[in-house]
């Protein structure tokens, strides 16, 4: 008799495949927490130096980069809830990963699309194209 379909479905065992996805979606979720915690306490350098006048770009690129980190924060703590939620068979973290990585994909062509190009009109065509991103968020 198979001991397997006695057992509740959060003991059995998950297959190989689907244990690796599982880790290395933890892993993206532990690693999207790290970048995104550095991102928000770099911020902090950024504001404090906004609060006392010193508006330089990189005093800028600080704030909104503790801004974005929530994006990160978000998306990491997701990221490990799909994680334990697939590894315990629930069929709520499917549907959630399968959006997750839909939405990774978007993000990563959106992404491809924004890289710098060479030439002499690049950098005007990146501040155009960051201006776009950012008005995209809001």
């Amino acid at each position: 008799m198979d001991n397997d379909s006695l057992l509740p479905a959060s003991r059995k065992k998950p297959p190989p495949g689907k244990a690796i996805v599982v880790a290395l979606l933890g892993l993206h979720g532990i690693f999207l927490i790290i970048i995104g915690l550095i991102a928000f306490f770099g911020g902090f350098v950024g504001v404090y130096d906004v609060s006392n006048g010193h508006t330089t770009p990189g005093a800028m690129v600080a704030v909104l980069g503790a801004a974005l980190a929530w994006i990160f924060l978000l998306g990491g703590i997701i990221s490990l809830l799909c994680a334990q939620g697939l590894l315990t068979w629930q069929r709520w973290a499917l549907w959630l990963t399968i959006g997750l990585e839909i939405t990774n994909l978007i993000v990563g062509f959106c992404a491809l699309k924004l890289r710098p190009e060479s030439g002499p009109s690049s950098r005007a065509n990146m501040t155009a194209r960051f201006r776009l991103l950012v008005l995209g968020f809001v």
